[in-house]
């Protein structure tokens, strides 16, 4: 079986934070995000965006979007708007954000909240 973008991304992020010479930076766990989003996991694109915080790298808008999008095509409202909140309290949503989490609302049929 040929293997997804999120698990082929998420093996390479293993392989830099045992690297010697290298260190996953904010692109890459963004990039993974997206990997991850593409593939329908967004329970790994969740984790993903915990890990980076978790490393000292404060999740930027553009990977905080991928998972918020993540959770929108995969039906998942109530975690969008969760995570629309942890991003408004910690002043990183943007216009994106916010339509991304409605996009999430209006598509679990959820958009009156």
């Amino acid at each position: 079986a040929e293997e997804g973008k999120c698990a082929q991304a998420l093996k390479l992020l293993e392989q830099l934070k045992t690297a010697d010479d290298a260190e996953p930076d904010q692109r890459s766990y963004t990039t993974a995000i997206v990997a991850c989003r593409e593939d329908g996991r967004w329970r790994a694109a969740l984790r993903l965006l915990g890990e980076m915080g978790a490393r000292g790298l404060p999740p930027d808008t553009a990977a905080a979007n991928a998972a918020l999008s993540a959770l929108g095509r995969a039906g998942r409202p109530r975690e969008a708007l969760a995570l629309l909140q942890q991003l408004q309290a910690d002043g990183a949503a943007d216009r994106v954000s916010y339509n991304t989490a409605l996009h999430a609302l209006a598509r679990a049929g959820r958009a009156r909240e």
